[in-house]
């Protein structure tokens, strides 16, 4: 492992770094989520749980339900591909190269589901 010195001006850079890649939610528009097999349905329980308390720990369940047993690509904002599918609900998403790789990926395709699920749900 090699050694990191840090600073204050790390701090500041990279908050600045994270501003200017979701702040206007153009940067994770980047990322395309493809699903050739669709995704599973969640159960109304986690569909309203989710609409109370819209926070990321609960759109990454959703993503994990969606996705258990269905493969996904996603297609990168410099245009390459990555490839995963979860096999359990206890799967981290940290193991697959996707999410090391681009961990905003992560974001954008738990956001994606979400949109997508409430699109669903929602009827007016």
């Amino acid at each position: 492992m090699e050694a990191v010195e840090l600073t204050r001006q790390d701090y500041i850079d990279g908050l600045a770094s994270v501003a200017e890649a979701s702040g206007d939610g153009t940067y994770l528009d980047k990322f395309k989520a493809s699903f050739p097999q669709g995704l599973n349905t969640a159960s109304s329980l986690e569909i309203c749980r989710l609409l109370q308390n819209p926070d990321l720990e609960a759109k990454i369940r959703l993503a994990r339900i969606c996705l258990l047993g269905k493969p996904c690509e996603v297609t990168n904002p410099d245009g390459s591909k990555e490839s995963f599918l979860m096999s359990d609900m206890g799967d981290s998403f940290d193991a697959f190269d996707e999410f090391k790789k681009w961990p905003l990926a992560l974001m954008a395709v738990a956001d994606a589901i979400y949109g997508y699920i409430l699109k669903k749900s929602v009827r007016l």
